[in-house]
């Protein structure tokens, strides 16, 4: 997945190479995200930060490991992880 910001930060484009698409609009007042494709990028990206917000889990407390085949990211330890 990629992600371009606009509008100085607050809206966010986001795209994979799948053709799925998202575009959100983080300003106050507004708070709108519409996607599309085959896969649903925004809940995917919105359902982390819920988590975040939830467990207090900072930046630095997050991984990612690269295996020929497969990555994944992960938080805290690599146990509590999900594909990627």
């Amino acid at each position: 997945m990629q992600l371009r910001t606009l509008v100085g930060g607050t809206v966010w484009q986001l795209w994979d190479t799948e053709r799925s698409w998202a575009l959100v609009d983080n300003r106050p007042g507004i708070g709108k995200a519409v996607q599309g494709g085959p896969r649903r990028l925004w809940d995917g990206v919105d359902a982390a930060l819920q988590w975040q917000d939830e467990h207090h889990i900072h930046g630095y407390d997050f991984g990612i490991t690269v295996e020929p085949d497969r990555q994944w990211a992960w938080a805290e330890r690599p146990e509590r992880r999900w594909e990627m």
